[in-house]
């Protein structure tokens, strides 16, 4: 049994990591310059996103574990993009650290001559903790609501998704009282004990301390962003409802979070969404989509040169009219999944000749989205087409009607099965854009005429991010070198001997 003195620490402690969260959390929280950035660095694993109903989930009393330590790779993670798939391998079950370590390394914010750490936040009780009312638990389904809402499942957010008031109103709903929990609103704490809950506002203030640490290696490793970075005539879609942004002539712009996954700092053209059998020669169900990425040149591993057509092909598999005109074309790298051979082309003849030249080539063209709108753009300046004939394209090739430079190849592709692309949108993968559909082509899009010094850097996925806002502009300059720092890690990505439950409500 507690005695009354060690009630009066806990509740020191309780009140200590109270006001350390209030103070740290400021600097999450408008007005602080800086509240929208920080708040994207507060990302989510997922774990716990199959529990439907929190309340009843956490009101039995569950403790059934096995405790095999079988590791079995989570469906979570199999369809996670932020995963490597390293990530993937490495066991998820290891061995846990002890509670004295964890408090070790908190920052200093609370003083071990002052206070017993070790006794005051381990349960007064012996009954073992149910599987279902663990501190990480609580932490992830806390995490949640801040992220991105307890009605919504998003693992990392872009900044005009931000509502930067969330952090400090869970902080005083779940903490203010402390032990004592009097507050007539339903908390989710309330089937925790007493040091369960110190637990989590002990883990969140150390999370909150890693971002800022990581938000400062960050801003000093990267350069700062100038307003001439933005790519022209480019600008977010509504993430809501999916008809805005599942169509062709959308891109994507990959979250700076993934800079892991194999969609590191991409920029994908949508370039079909009724089904793929026309692109893989097969029967699809529609709503399938399909696209490439258009920022990324394929690379000869051994040397890092980028690999031509006759590289990527064996000269002999290629006719020799075919390497005449195009073996030398770089090819771009269009996705994971494995698709043959694929081609942009672009027409910039004068308008009178457009038409022409279209109808004998062919090729579906890539739409301009303007204000929720397709517009053919087969009259303006510079029209993109995807797919065509090959051997009449050589033809105007070889005519000077089509400039050699105006036709792109793609291997590989990247596609969505019915109602991926729209979850992983919901999950904050990426952001939906409008731009000019000759990006596509290149991978390099234009800038706003400038008198200043200072000129953008030629990187698509960087010009597209400034685009679409400046807190957006913020956060891809930070992310603009690869970088290693396990502070950047998911806040929820700690080690812990939870199993999936059996029962689910």
């Amino acid at each position: 049994m507690a005695t009354a003195g060690g009630t009066n620490k806990s509740r020191l402690v309780t009140r200590s990591l109270y006001r350390n969260l209030l103070r740290t959390s400021k600097l999450f929280t408008s007005p602080s310059p800086n509240a929208i950035v920080l708040s994207c660095l507060l990302q989510r694993t997922g774990i716990d996103d199959h529990i439907q109903d929190w309340n009843k989930f956490v009101a039995q009393n569950n403790n059934n574990d096995n405790g095999d330590g079988d590791y079995i790779v989570a469906e979570y993670k199999a369809r996670d993009l932020t995963f490597s798939y390293s990530d993937i391998l490495l066991p998820q079950h290891q061995k846990k650290e002890k509670v004295e370590e964890e408090k070790e390394d908190s920052f200093g914010i609370i003083s071990p001559s002052t206070l017993s750490l070790s006794s005051t936040l381990s349960s007064t009780s012996s009954t073992p903790i149910p599987t279902n009312r663990t501190y990480q638990r609580l932490f992830r389904r806390l995490l949640r609501e801040v992220v991105t809402g307890t009605n919504n499942y998003g693992k990392m957010v872009f900044p005009s998704q931000v509502d930067t008031t969330k952090l400090r109103k869970v902080i005083q709903r779940e903490f203010r009282n402390g032990d004592e929990n009097t507050s007539s609103t339903t908390t989710s704490s309330m089937y925790f004990d007493e040091a369960t809950r110190r637990q989590v506002a002990f883990t969140t203030l150390k999370e909150l301390n890693k971002k800022l640490s990581y938000y400062d290696k960050l801003l000093k490793s990267n350069p700062e962003p100038i307003p001439q970075q933005a790519a022209w005539h480019v600008s977010s879609l509504p993430f809501h409802p999916p008809a805005s942004y599942l169509r062709p002539g959308v891109f994507l712009v990959s979250h700076p979070y993934m800079h892991d996954s194999y969609f590191s700092r991409t920029v994908i053209c949508i370039l079909e969404h009724k089904g793929l059998g026309s692109v893989l020669q097969n029967t699809t169900p529609p709503g399938q989509t399909y696209g490439v990425i258009v920022n990324r040149v394929s690379i000869q591993n051994e040397t890092g040169q980028n690999r031509t057509l006759k590289e990527v092909f064996r000269e002999h598999m290629l006719p020799e009219r075919l390497i005449d005109t195009f073996g030398d074309s770089v090819v771009r790298e269009g996705g994971p999944v494995h698709v043959s051979l694929q081609m942009i082309h672009s027409l910039s003849n004068p308008a009178s000749e457009q038409v022409d030249v279209a109808s004998n080539v062919g090729g579906t063209i890539i739409p301009t989205i303007t204000d929720g709108e397709e517009s053919p753009a087969l009259y303006s300046d510079r029209a993109s087409y995807f797919r065509g004939n090959m051997y009449k394209i050589m033809s105007q090739v070889e005519d000077g009607k089509i400039d050699r430079d105006d036709v792109s190849f793609f291997v590989g592709a990247s596609t969505w099965s019915p109602g991926q692309l729209a979850s992983e949108i919901a999950q904050g993968y990426w952001i939906p854009c409008r731009g000019p559909p000759e990006m596509a082509l290149d991978g390099i899009c234009e800038h706003e005429p400038t008198t200043s010094g200072n000129r953008p850097l030629a990187e698509l996925w960087l010009s597209m991010m400034s685009a679409c806002g400046e807190d957006e502009a913020k956060l891809s300059h930070l992310f603009h070198r690869d970088h290693c720092d396990e502070n950047g890690l998911p806040c929820d990505a700690f080690d812990d001997d939870d199993h999936d439950d059996d029962i689910l409500f």
